[in-house]
């Protein structure tokens, strides 16, 4: 049996059934391998004009396997290097069956970025290297599509062949990436939408625009598993009453993944169109308080509708039981019951119950009975103290514990709504004036308390403005709230929220503001941490820093080095720093303005 005749034969006789298609394969070589070209024409005409030389190589193998989905193949590593150095080769492998007349054309298109990776982490002396082939398909137009898309990626890579090449990752981290681009060809497929092409393709490639030039660079990488996400807006009912207005899709090769909601899922193959429905409750609070009614609703009447098309439960519908039932009915019930808590506590309903510990069940019992029902608590220890920082679903509770006549029996109340609880204070002679609760509140606080009020913070300074020392007390407060999103590493948008609306109020209000410049830049720094300041506000910070004249020379180069830092004014800052003392540098140091000072121009003296 002549396997090389047999495996050219083969190659020729698939090409040249298409359209636009030619084959040109030599043979006779020894070794054996067959080296020619297949030429893709314009048209069916198959005139000279553009046409594009695809080179190829074939190889026979004897093998009864003629139905495998991919198949693995050996080859010399100095041939994957004579490919590489020549911009790659579209390699086939034949399978051919005892009687000669069975085969099986295989595939694998070698462009200079997969020869390349094929190329990569060899061993010591290894001399060969397997790669994977797929079975060329029967349809026409999808083998003219994958050589269209083997010629093209061959051109755009083979200037490449020999450069440095960087992954997605390490050319994001350098800031260089302007787009991400995946092209592709589908060969009289204009009936099909570009994103179900895409998918029906075996291999994709990825190019870079790098910023500054017009050249698709290749990344040196291949994405094994291409899905593509979609949100579409559809009407989501049971028995006309809508839950939702969108579903997700994702979409593979094989397969449609559609999301309803956070808890159902209706998995479609590609293949044979058949459906499965899995469901499974989530378990994030502010999901579940959606999702279970619809689930309920739903296994009440055995099917649901997207857009007015009805989707049975079919099978899934069997192991609906009434005992399920009622553990998914507990289950909403407890759902509320912590909402209501969540909510009086100014608490995330973002929160996984998953994450609940058995002393987390317990405490939404207390605070429950406390809280939302107004009752006293019993069963607790004696001698717990007035504050408590409680820890509760993955945060602390600022709360008070107020005894009463029974031991082991309190009033718990919420600290950040509590208006019995008083601060007074001494001034230098030591007569006593009311303070704000906050008055020695830091920023480890801040970070701390999940159930922090920040109306009630502004409230509470409001009571006292006119008393002396409130508006220091109040800048110092804020100035904490503004570290404490700091040391979040910008994750705690709560507290930059709440430190903006107090910055916000100080600045209106009058005499707390009796230091504007202050305000304003304490007010500006926060607006420069949310986004770039307006033109007018840049033109507030430069009148003053040029106007501000104190008698506190200190404190007027303090203030200039902060306006000059939110006007990203290096130089300027620099020189007011150097007016300042040792020991107001150091202060300056402990101010969240210093987040914006170019640490390599500082110069301590």
């Amino acid at each position: 049996m002549d396997l090389e005749k047999l495996a050219t034969s083969a190659v020729k006789d698939s090409i040249s059934v298409t359209e636009t298609m030619s084959p040109f394969i030599n043979e006779g070589d020894k070794e054996p391998v067959w080296d020619g070209n297949i030429y893709i024409f314009q048209d069916s005409s198959k005139k000279k004009d553009g046409i594009k030389k695809v080179p190829v190589q074939v190889k026979g193998k004897k093998s009864n396997n003629l139905k495998a989905k991919k198949i693995s193949y050996s080859l010399g590593v100095s041939y994957l290097r004579s490919y590489l150095q020549d911009g790659g080769v579209f390699f086939f492998v034949v399978h051919i069956g005892d009687n000669g007349l069975d085969r099986q054309i295989y595939y694998s298109a070698l462009t200079p970025i997969k020869l390349r990776i094929l190329l990569s982490n060899l061993k010591k002396n290894q001399t060969t290297k397997s790669f994977d082939l797929l079975p060329f398909p029967e349809d026409n137009n999808k083998k003219t599509s994958i050589l269209l898309n083997f010629y093209e990626h061959m051109k755009k890579q083979t200037s490449f062949s020999n450069a440095q090449l960087l992954s997605e990752e390490e050319l994001r981290k350098q800031g260089l990436i302007e787009a991400i681009t995946i092209p592709f060809i589908g060969y009289r497929q204009n009936d099909l939408d570009a994103r179900d092409i895409l998918l029906q393709m075996d291999e994709v490639y990825m190019y870079a625009t790098i910023k500054g030039t017009d050249i698709l660079q290749p990344l040196i990488e291949m994405p094994i598993d291409l899905h593509i996400y979609e949100q579409d807006n559809k009407a989501i009912t049971v028995n006309g009453k809508r839950y939702y207005s969108t579903i997700s899709r994702v979409k593979s090769k094989d397969k449609t993944i559609v999301t309803v909601g956070k808890s159902t899922t209706l998995t479609i193959r590609n293949d044979s169109f058949a459906l499965k429905i899995d469901i499974k409750p989530t378990s994030i609070l502010r999901d579940a308080l959606v999702d279970i009614p619809f689930l309920l609703d739903m296994a009440n009447h055995g099917h649901f509708e997207i857009d007015g098309g009805v989707i049975s439960l079919g099978e899934i519908g069997d192991k609906v039981t009434k005992e399920r039932l009622e553990i998914l009915k507990s289950r909403y019930e407890f759902c509320q019951y912590v909402s209501k808590l969540f909510k009086r506590l100014r608490l995330n309903e973002n929160f996984d119950l998953s994450r609940f510990t058995d002393e987390d069940y317990k405490n939404t019992r207390r605070l429950y009975e406390a809280l939302i029902e107004g009752k006293k608590v019993s069963g607790l220890k004696k001698d717990i103290p007035y504050f408590v920082a409680m820890d509760y679903a993955d945060t602390k509770l600022a709360l008070l514990f107020k005894k009463t006549e029974e031991p082991g029996v309190y009033e718990i109340s919420d600290f950040f709504s509590d208006r019995s609880y008083a601060v007074y204070r001494l001034d230098e002679n030591k007569n006593r004036f009311p303070s704000s609760k906050y008055v020695n509140f830091k920023a480890e606080h801040f970070l701390m308390f999940g159930n922090t009020d920040y109306d009630d913070i502004i409230e509470s300074f409001s009571s006292y403005k006119d008393e002396p020392n409130c508006s220091e007390e109040a800048t110092f407060l804020l100035l904490q709230m503004i570290l404490a999103y700091d040391q979040s590493n910008d994750k705690r948008k709560d507290i930059l929220a709440g430190a903006e609306k107090f910055a916000k109020w100080i600045l209106d209000s009058p005499p707390l503001n009796n230091d504007t410049n202050i305000a304003k830049i304490n007010y500006y720094q926060i607006q420069k941490r949310n986004r770039d300041l307006t033109k007018e506000e840049q033109e507030e910070l430069i009148a003053i820093a040029e106007r501000t004249s104190l008698e506190d020379k200190m404190q007027e180069y303090s203030v200039k080095v902060g306006a000059y830092l939110l006007l990203d004014n290096k130089q300027a800052a620099e020189f007011y720093y150097k007016m300042l003392n040792k020991t107001n540098r150091e202060v300056l140091k402990q101010y969240p303005i210093y987040r914006f000072w170019d640490k390599s121009t500082e110069e301590d003296k």
